[in-house]
């Protein structure tokens, strides 16, 4: 869960620190080594892994032109790999064996301002908040608890990019965050709703507050009855959907 929101900023495009700084690009000759590598030539900032953290994701364009690939630091000192985007066939299909200038864009990093704080026991629930209307996205595991959730935005206000646990995706749905208690995050079961001991999606007094991913424009609606909708053997998604069907509809007790 969080308790606490942050703007967040993009570094300047970083382009080294001279002009014969280079990238290279090539395959291990291990055939069974599939990755595609970046070398950083002439670069102490890079190649010292001063710059991107261990496990950091970031985009880079070569020759200050065409796309940005997206790209990783492994956790092994100085080095980098390309991620071949199968979405849009992002692959360099030119041939960057002799080094050709480049331009990173690094990941969003917090704000100098005050973070905005919930109040006391209230948090973001993010075990249970996601993307589009059944995911939960957001919900870590004790090895990515770490990451945090950033949501870019377009200048026209619509979501840029979601990131959490990798290089980030536009979002195809609505993104919903999950206002509810702190004691409630995750109980006995995600679901459970009991006397002694109930799940914040199954507490109708929580709320959501949901953003338009084409819009930008928000929404808070009261959470809505997960079991009156849905049966034991339904899925997650299912259960999440059903959740976040006054946000959906516009008919709760909520508004904009």
């Amino acid at each position: 869960y969080a308790v606490a929101i942050y703007l967040a900023e993009i570094p300047r495009p970083y382009t080294g620190e001279s002009r014969d700084e280079l990238v290279r690009v090539g395959r291990n000759p291990d055939p069974m080594d599939n990755k595609i590598y970046l070398r950083f030539v002439n670069n102490s900032t890079l190649s010292g892994d001063r710059l991107i953290e261990k496990g950091d994701f970031f985009k880079i364009q070569f020759a200050h032109h065409g796309p940005y690939y997206a790209a990783k630091r492994k956790k092994v000192d100085g080095v980098y790999i390309l991620l071949p985007d199968l979405k849009f066939g992002r692959i360099p299909t030119a041939d960057f064996s002799t080094g050709v200038p480049y331009k990173i864009q690094r990941k969003p990093k917090k704000s100098f301002l005050p973070p905005l704080r919930l109040p006391a026991g209230a948090v973001i629930d993010l075990s249970v908040s996601g993307m589009r209307s059944g995911g939960s996205e957001f919900s870590t595991t004790n090895a990515t608890g770490t990451k945090p959730v950033i949501i870019m935005f377009q200048s026209d206000g619509s979501i840029d990019r979601v990131r959490y646990n990798g290089p980030g995706e536009r979002p195809l749905g609505w993104v919903h965050l999950l206002i509810g208690r702190q004691n409630q995050v995750w109980p006995t079961s995600q679901f459970l709703d009991a006397e002694t001991e109930k799940g914040n999606i199954m507490d109708m007094r929580n709320r959501w507050v949901s953003i338009n991913h084409r819009t930008g424009s928000i929404t808070s609606e009261q959470i809505d009855s997960v079991s009156r909708q849905t049966s034991s053997s339904d899925s997650v998604a299912q259960k999440l959907t059903a959740a976040r069907g006054l946000v959906r509809s516009g008919t709760g007790s909520g508004g904009n």
